[in-house]
């Protein structure tokens, strides 16, 4: 099916697990990332679900791999939030490409 669907012998990825994080544990992450000058990952929630938007790029749902580290649908991508000493979220990190990019919470 696979090979007809998609003109390819590649399998299709399983579907990547997800948990439900509760909405006072994702709401700790809300706000703005800054990633790059100019570069700013945008996190919210939309009733149940949780949002993220990058400069210039539409907005996607992300789902919980676990209570820190969330998953893109769209792109193969992960982000991962980090508190600080005082369990305040201080900063994520977004693992794209082979790529580790670090953002600072500025709002």
């Amino acid at each position: 099916i696979n090979k007809v669907a998609s003109k390819t012998d590649k399998p299709i990825p399983a579907e990547k697990a997800t948990m439900v994080v509760p909405a006072e544990v994702f709401d700790q992450y809300v706000g703005e990332y800054q990633l790059a000058p100019g570069f700013i990952i945008t996190v919210r929630r939309e009733d149940a679900k949780f949002i993220a938007q990058a400069t210039g790029q539409p907005p996607f749902e992300i789902f919980a791999e676990n209570e820190t580290t969330f998953f893109l649908k769209v792109v193969q991508a992960k982000m991962e939030f980090k508190k600080n000493a005082e369990g305040k979220t201080e900063s994520l990190t977004l693992f794209q490409n082979g790529q580790a990019i670090p953002g600072k919470k500025i709002k």
